[in-house]
């Protein structure tokens, strides 16, 4: 394994369709209305990939550094029959960050075109969270509040960002009402509450790439019994407000929004019966990626439709 390919591993490739997720369902909510936009949606993507990218190889760097990644993580980032030093991997971990924030500021700044001066205090947002999160020995991604972080950044920030932005490609966004933000708040909570269960299989799923301590904790069977209970809750609250979604923004064609949160709802209490047994994480967090790309692209698709 060469330079490249530990700083793309890094990059944690697997993790990026929860952005990819935030995304489309920023362009649902925008659709909503009658204002998708196939440019900055596309502007909206690329910006979210290298933007987690970017937060994947911060958080492998620290990781590293603070001695939080487990040997057998470690020994699958370097190459057959060589052994690389950590001061050698996190030099090519600093040099990646820097690449791929050089990237991801050259896609932000072309947004401006779109979402106007707001769009700074979004920057400035994701900014501050990305050095709470990772920067120090007690980074804001090893405390209680991380969870309502994920629900944050790829719930209602990440909807509503990317709503803002193609809306803005049609009329002033100084002009907007509430009216306007009620899809992106909606489909905001959803997606939220859907990336928070994915963060939470992935836990499981990628245990051994953790601390040993925390491949302990994943093993006991009273934590998988909190997590099983915690998915069957979450499940409950989204599929409730997704069922809610054509009531509260007064969609007339209220059967086509039916069936997805209801195979939904079907998708998520499998993953949280897979998670209660120990060797079907991975099933389990497939699932959970396939399952917040299908509403959130099944809601693009059907407000879509309806607009025409």
């Amino acid at each position: 394994m060469n330079g490249m390919q530990i700083v793309i591993k890094a990059s944690g490739l697997q993790t990026l369709w929860l952005g990819i997720a935030a995304v489309l369902g920023g362009s649902a909510a925008a659709a909503a209305h009658g204002n998708f936009a196939v440019l900055p949606m596309c502007l909206c993507l690329v910006f979210a990939i290298f933007m987690q990218s970017t937060n994947n190889i911060i958080h492998t760097y620290y990781d590293i550094k603070y001695g939080f990644i487990s040997s057998q993580r470690l020994a699958g980032m370097q190459s057959s029959g060589q052994e690389y030093p950590i001061p050698y991997i996190l030099q090519l971990l600093k040099d990646g960050i820097y690449t791929y924030v050089v990237f991801t500021c050259t896609i932000g700044l072309a947004l401006f075109i779109y979402g106007e001066w707001w769009f700074i205090i979004i920057g400035g947002i994701l900014v501050a969270v990305e050095l709470l999160n990772f920067i120090g020995k007690r980074p804001l991604i090893r405390s209680v509040l991380f969870p309502a972080i994920t629900f944050l950044l790829f719930g209602p920030i990440g909807v509503i960002s990317t709503e803002l932005v193609e809306i803005g490609n049609y009329q002033n966004i100084s002009n907007l009402l509430w009216w306007d933000f009620y899809p992106g708040v909606i489909i905001g909570f959803v997606i939220g509450i859907m990336a928070l269960n994915c963060h939470l299989i992935i836990g499981f799923t990628f245990s051994h790439g953790k601390s040993d301590r925390w491949a302990e904790v994943v093993e006991r069977p009273r934590t998988r019994t909190i997590a099983t209970l915690i998915i069957i809750a979450t499940t409950f609250t989204y599929t409730a407000i997704a069922l809610a979604l054509p009531h509260l923004i007064e969609v007339e064609e209220r059967g086509l929004f039916l069936p997805i949160p209801v195979l939904s709802f079907a998708i998520s209490i499998f993953q949280a019966i897979l998670i209660s047994k120990p060797g079907k994480e991975r099933i389990a967090w497939r699932l959970s990626l396939f399952n917040i790309i299908l509403v959130s692209l099944s809601a693009l698709i059907i407000f879509l439709t309806i607009s025409q």
